[in-house]
């Protein structure tokens, strides 16, 4: 497998034999997946089933997971009486099911997200998905435009996009956040 190769090779050039190499990629990984695991049976801390409002949150698990990046989103969502499903919850069936349905990009963890944006779009419990990137610019950039395109193009259902960087301010980021509610239930009114 190339990228266990590639890391003896690191290891190698570090002062370590090929074989140390292999065995801590060999561990490394095994509690990679098993922390994937834990996370995808672990349900989000704010799941509360008198919720009525569920939001899809799509981001890099970096940013959904560090409250102090996100300026503690799942909580807001959450004091606004919604529940959230990270994207990271999903199945990788899920995710694999969602990928099918929209053409690739080059990316491994953008075309995860993209395949979590579609299942989202599919699952009538979601009432809107919110993307939260940490930069304007990058392949962040390119996945946001095809999921609020294949979303509008699609469903009804609202989408956002929250771009965290340095100049992200919490009063901004709530009136963002209680206006999407509000069209939210505004929506959930009219169809009613």
């Amino acid at each position: 497998e190339p990228e266990r190769k590639a890391y003896s090779r690191v290891a190698h050039a570090l002062g370590y034999t090929n074989a140390e190499g292999k065995r801590a990629y060999d561990f490394a990984k095994g509690e990679f997946e098993r922390f994937i695991e834990a996370e995808k049976t672990t349900l989000p801390a704010d799941r509360n089933e008198n919720k009525t409002t569920t939001i899809g949150l799509l981001g890099h698990s970096y940013l959904l997971q560090d409250n102090y990046l996100n300026m503690n989103f799942t909580k807001k969502l959450s004091d606004l009486g919604c529940q959230t499903i990270d994207c990271h919850h999903l199945s990788d069936g899920d995710i694999e099911h969602g990928m099918k349905q929209i053409r690739p990009v080059s990316w491994y963890f953008e075309n995860r997200l993209l395949g979590a944006a579609m299942r989202f779009r599919d699952m009538d419990n979601i009432s809107g998905i919110v993307y939260l990137i940490s930069f304007g610019c990058g392949a962040g950039s390119i996945t946001n435009e095809i999921i609020e395109l294949e979303i509008l193009e699609h469903t009804p259902m609202p989408f956002l996009r929250i771009i965290l960087d340095e100049y992200s301010g919490e009063t901004g980021l709530m009136t963002r956040l209680e206006s999407f509610v509000d069209m939210i239930q505004l929506k959930k009114k009219a169809l009613i």
